[in-house]
């Protein structure tokens, strides 16, 4: 939710203010800002998801991501609880 009200704050700032969302791993984003092609990078490390554990989870079953999602959970270990199941992505 932060990042998501953060982005939207964006559009009050004047005109000359870009972002572009992409996705890499972190030695990719860590490498990329330390050239300084970029300004400012969202890292998750991972090491707090356990943190997750019982939060309601949206499951979409067309999800691309949906297999490393349970993998990921399995080796951690976290219980996601999928309070709403969906085929539609909005």
């Amino acid at each position: 939710m932060r990042l998501s009200s953060f982005l939207a704050q964006l559009q009050q700032y004047p005109d000359g203010v870009e972002v572009a969302v992409s996705e890499a791993s972190i030695a990719d984003l860590k490498a990329t800002l330390d050239v300084g092609s970029i300004d400012i990078t969202v890292m998750n490390t991972m090491d707090n998801l356990g943190d997750l554990s019982g939060e309601p989870y949206v499951r979409r079953f067309a999800c691309e991501m949906r297999e490393m999602v349970s993998e990921v959970c399995k080796d951690k270990p976290v219980e996601l609880y999928v309070r709403f199941r969906s085929e539609r992505e909005d």
